[in-house]
């Protein structure tokens, strides 16, 4: 019974090497053994695996210590035809915040268009361009409206200004007013009083 498992386990095995060399060979044009191909290339191998987030766990380990299940997986993801995909070395490139403007220039040149990879890479720089335009947005209205606040701000000041001139106009009349009165009421009484005595006493002398 052992023998017969570790016999399927290294057909399958055995299975599996030969869809990742075929996909290299589709990918890249490059015929390599079967039994070099490795999920996890070294510095000098001409290949690189892009893998999607779904599968990449299965590529953290050796071809040497999967199971029967472990080496169908990568099988069936192979079949689907957009979750592994072999590229050059040169286009899996890590980040590097000097070089970036580089490495997107030559991004179009190291993949070939109709790739996953090359899609996804195209997506992450529309991504970034879309981030940038909308940092760029935001700090267009937030000044909009900095402006426009600082409008608003003058037009109070400006208004309040006035309010407090009719303010200080209205009292200064008010206190002429109020002098007015004190001058023109006591004369009103008096002229009164004057034109009262004028006729009793032209009443009497009639």
């Amino acid at each position: 019974m052992t023998t017969s498992s570790n016999q399927k386990r290294a057909m399958v095995r055995n299975k599996c090497r030969r869809a990742l060399a075929e996909q290299i060979n589709k990918q890249l044009g490059l015929e390599i053994s079967p039994e070099k191909i490795r999920l996890q290339p070294r510095h000098d191998d001409p290949y690189r695996w892009s893998v999607a987030k779904p599968v990449k766990y299965l590529f953290k380990s050796n071809l040497s210590s999967g199971s029967v299940g472990y080496f169908q997986k990568i099988c069936d993801a192979l079949e689907s035809g957009d979750l592994i995909e072999a590229v050059a070395p040169q286009t899996l490139h890590q980040e590097d915040p000097c070089q970036e403007a580089s490495v997107a220039n030559e991004t179009q040149d190291l993949v070939h268009g109709n790739s996953f990879t090359a899609t996804i890479q195209k997506l992450e720089q529309e991504k970034q361009e879309a981030i940038s335009d909308s940092q760029k947005l935001r700090k267009e209205q937030e000044q909009e409206l900095l402006n426009a606040q600082r409008e608003w701000e003058t037009k109070r000041d400006n208004l309040q200004k006035e309010l407090l001139l009719w303010k200080h106009a209205a009292q200064s009349h008010e206190l002429r007013f109020q002098g007015m009165k004190e001058k023109i009421f006591p004369a009103l009484d008096t002229l009164k009083m004057q034109l009262l005595e004028f006729f009793d006493t032209r009443d009497v002398e009639q």
